[in-house]
């Protein structure tokens, strides 16, 4: 066997919050799938425009997306008749709206949407089809298109999201309860002002970002409470998240055992936030405690020195890192989830989940020391394990407002040799939501000394 240890102790030891916190993931379309003008969508729009092309509800005007172009009433119904698969008929001589006769190019999209309930006219008369459509016009829409209107309507909606906006009072009364259900399931977002912006008008890239929403929520999805709650997440937070890591490493051969313990405190407001955390590295010859702090106020990112008591301005920083990664809705449908029934937490009575990953997939909701020390033992062929057959375990716990409370973790590894312990490695985490919709007012340190860090290019 290797001298894993040594390697094994540098590998914890060279693990830093800065690394952590620039850990950026990309995603790369494949070239002849993008349209030719991708480049200039933005980062959050871009996987959901490759998507929807790669299954034919984007079509674009010869190999062009226009992205930041503003959409209108037609293109919007064609894009959600494309993605719910609605029946086209032929053969229709009787259109329903004046102004979108028989032969105008949207004509079979309109009439499919408006046999299914899905749109209405602006007048009894008249689509408005060239008309520019609404944030909320949208909403309406989407919802409709869901089925889920009249079991909602049946239901009392207390309007729990579009009550905490800034513009609710702006928001058409035929489209508040809808508004307030895409909010809730996901499909729609707040703006970082907390505003909805009703009446604003819509780009295509944003309306693909909605459309790719719907697009995985068409589908039949399992535990739909617990989808949702992971769908609620991609919203802006406000509250504290609390964070608890240990792991060990026990060398049976040689007596050793490594342990690091942390814990996480981040207060966050949309975007900003200001983190502190202790760690703990120890063995049976030392101990070693390192403290660190650090805030991030409109991207721009500071890190407190303690040894030489002062804060590091460390530049822009425009990701929002509390986010679970969308490729984990994108891949819902495939794990295996199991309800576990009611349980009490504080108080709080909470559905528990068990989700199982494989471990590409777990790394998008493992911290960077974890992700470290899987690289590790990917590296160690002679560990003789196939990491790629081992499922990861994390358990769920939503509140009945389909919200992330708490988020755990745990995985033992012993390897073994001619029925000797050898090698174990054990790693826990939980991550705690609470003092859910608290603003906390995160701001800049007073004094902070500007430095440049070459991270370097990614290959």
């Amino acid at each position: 066997m290797k001298k894993y240890h040594t390697r094994f102790v540098r590998v914890v030891v060279g693990i830093t919050l800065i690394l952590q916190i620039f850990t950026m993931a990309r995603v790369f379309a494949k070239e002849n799938i993008i349209f030719k003008d991708i480049d200039q969508s933005s980062t959050y729009a871009r996987s959901a425009i490759v998507e929807l092309k790669e299954n034919n509800i984007l079509k674009g005007d010869q190999g062009y997306f226009y992205p930041q172009k503003t959409v209108n009433r037609a293109e919007m119904v064609t894009m959600l008749v494309r993605v719910l698969e609605l029946e086209l008929k032929e053969g229709l001589d009787i259109a329903s709206f004046k102004d979108v006769p028989t032969d105008h190019w949207a004509f079979k999209y309109i009439e499919a949407a408006h046999r299914e309930g899905i749109i209405k006219g602006i007048s009894e008369d008249t689509f408005g089809i060239n008309k520019e459509i609404t944030r909320e016009e949208i909403a309406v829409m989407v919802i409709r298109s869901l089925g889920i209107m009249k079991e909602k309507m049946d239901e009392e909606v207390h309007l729990s999201y579009i009550n905490e906006l800034k513009d609710a009072d702006e928001i058409s009364t035929w489209a508040k309860k809808e508004t307030d259900i895409a909010l809730a399931f996901g499909l729609m977002e707040v703006r970082k002002n907390d505003t909805f912006g009703p009446k604003e008008k819509v780009k295509r890239e944003e309306l693909a970002v909605i459309i790719y929403r719907l697009f995985m929520s068409n589908e039949e999805i399992q535990h739909p409470a617990l989808y949702h709650a992971i769908v609620n997440n991609q919203k802006p937070y406000r509250g504290e998240i609390q964070t608890s890591l240990i792991y060990s490493i026990t060398d049976f051969i040689r007596d050793i055992k490594v342990v690091m313990e942390k814990e996480e405190i981040n207060k966050v407001n949309n975007g900003n936030f200001h983190l502190v955390s202790k760690s703990i590295l120890k063995d049976r010859y030392s101990f070693d405690e390192t403290k660190t702090e650090v805030i991030k106020v409109d991207d721009v990112l500071y890190m407190k020195d303690f040894q030489e008591e002062v804060w590091l301005e460390l530049g822009n920083y425009p990701m929002d890192s509390f986010k679970i990664d969308e490729a984990i809705l994108k891949n819902y449908a495939n794990y295996w989830i199991s309800n576990e029934g009611e349980v009490v937490l504080e108080g709080t009575r909470l559905t528990k989940y068990i989700i199982k990953l494989p471990l590409e997939d777990a790394k998008l909701l493992l911290p960077l020391e974890y992700i470290s020390v899987f690289d590790f033992m990917a590296e160690e062929n002679g560990l003789g394990m196939d990491l790629e057959e081992m499922e990861h375990e994390f358990e769920f716990y939503v509140s009945p407002q389909n919200e992330i409370v708490k988020i755990g973790y745990s995985y033992n590894f012993l390897l073994e040799e001619e029925g000797r312990d050898m090698l174990q490695i054990k790693m826990g985490m939980v991550v705690a939501y609470g003092e859910v919709g608290t603003i906390y007012d995160v701001k800049p340190p007073e004094e902070s000394i500007l430095i440049i860090i070459d991270y370097g290019e990614e290959s």
